[in-house]
């Protein structure tokens, strides 16, 4: 899918960063899923692939940089229109899952879920934030 998310207008006596048509900060331009799963004798699995590209978000890094400096210039760098000069544009990253199932019968399935296989933890939404690296997780779910 694409987006074009766009600010419309303004407020009287807005004083940030954000103008009529610039992109809205933090939305991808175009997300992607892709997904196959299989049933069969007792058991279920699926294998899902989703990514979302360019957008617009904060430097992150560059502005506590400026935000803690002892020089007051830089940090009032960190208010209004100068705000813009903090933007930059992230690509994004492929997410990975695998889920796959087993039923043992009596309402009870075994399950076992893979999240973020590939691994990746930095780069969404932005270049300070670390997200939930590769994880697995096993249960039983029970069903009345």
């Amino acid at each position: 899918t694409t987006v074009d998310s766009r600010v419309r207008a303004v407020a009287d006596g807005y004083l940030g960063d954000l103008r009529v048509g610039d992109r809205m900060l933090a939305v991808p331009a175009q997300t992607a899923s892709l997904g196959a799963s299989w049933a069969g004798y007792g058991w279920s699995t699926a294998l899902t692939a989703t990514r979302a590209t360019d957008w617009i978000n904060y430097d992150r890094l560059a502005l506590a940089r400026a935000y803690t400096s002892t020089d007051g210039a830089e940090q009032r760098a960190v208010t209004g229109s100068r705000l813009r000069n903090f933007w930059r544009t992230y690509d994004g990253d492929t997410h990975l899952r695998l889920s796959t199932s087993r039923d043992v019968g009596r309402g009870l399935e075994l399950l076992l879920v893979g999240d973020n296989l590939i691994g990746g933890q930095l780069g969404e939404p932005d270049n300070l934030t670390i997200r939930q690296g590769r994880t697995i997780t096993g249960g039983l779910r029970a069903s009345f």
